[in-house]
């Protein structure tokens, strides 16, 4: 019984060995140099009709200028745009809470109102996206309304606002990644 059990493990390890040796591969390793690894980068480009200037103002009535932004970066970029008071009449009073004026914003490459009159509080207190997922060397265009509220009284007959226009591009699907509302900036 020994000289079975030992005839039964004899053969088994020849069978591996005879296996494993007939198993064999060829290989071969080759080292390629000077591989590269560029990041892409987020960049706005030129501005058309911009700054945004709206004259003699008349509560009720509504007033248009068309605007454009091409985005230059090199990888897809969520477009925002926020504002700020700089000087003279404020359209919005944060210590009331109280609007004098609302506006609205098209996307013509969208066909839609990103924005359809809303107190002018809201571009001045959140970052409002106008764009998402917009590609390298693109082009957006965008009509901007105003309309200063019919109730607003003669206290801001002959009034004038410089405001800021802050325009951030955040590669696509980040979070804004600015503290603070436009206002603050």
């Amino acid at each position: 019984m020994r000289k079975i059990l030992l005839s039964i493990l004899t053969i088994g390890f020849v069978a591996i060995v005879a296996i494993g040796a007939t198993v064999a591969y060829f290989s071969a390793t080759s080292t390629v140099l000077e591989n590269t690894f560029a990041s892409g980068n987020v960049t706005l480009g030129e501005v058309w009709n911009l700054p945004l200037t709206f004259g003699n103002l008349i509560p009720g009535i509504e007033q248009s200028r068309d605007a454009a932004i091409k985005y230059t970066g090199t990888t897809p970029a969520d477009i925002y745009i926020g504002m700020a008071n700089q000087s003279g009449y404020a359209w919005y009073d944060p210590s009331t809470n109280i609007s004098k004026m609302e506006f609205a914003i098209w996307s013509a490459e969208d066909g839609i109102w990103l924005v359809n009159w809303s107190p002018v509080k809201n571009i001045l207190a959140d970052w409002i996206k106008v764009a998402s997922n917009v590609n390298p060397n693109t082009w957006r265009h965008y009509t901007v309304k105003v309309r200063v509220y019919p109730d607003v009284g003669e206290e801001a007959e002959g009034q004038t606002n410089v405001s800021k226009l802050i325009i951030h591009a955040v590669q696509a699907g980040a979070p804004v990644q600015l503290t603070g509302a436009p206002w603050q900036q």
